[in-house]
């Protein structure tokens, strides 16, 4: 239940950002190089490369892990 918990928080989160960014900044490609690591920096890291906020509950992510993620994406993606 907790996943499905951060998940649904994740994603209104990520609604949030993309609505943020607007249509034009949504499908600029950005180049991201984020090593695995906690996923709290991973965060600030992907926020900062993209030139948005994200909002999400410290609790909800103090545990979690990324796997890390390199390539050119979208805000969308």
């Amino acid at each position: 239940m907790r996943s499905s918990v951060i998940a649904a928080t994740l994603g209104v989160a990520l609604i949030g950002v993309s609505a943020f960014a607007g249509a034009q900044a949504a499908n600029a490609r950005v180049l991201t190089n984020i090593p695995p690591e906690a996923l709290r920096p991973a965060l600030r890291s992907l926020a900062q490369e993209f030139g948005f906020q994200i909002v999400y509950p410290s609790k909800d992510v103090s545990t979690l892990r990324t796997r890390g993620v390199v390539g050119s994406f979208t805000v969308a993606e």
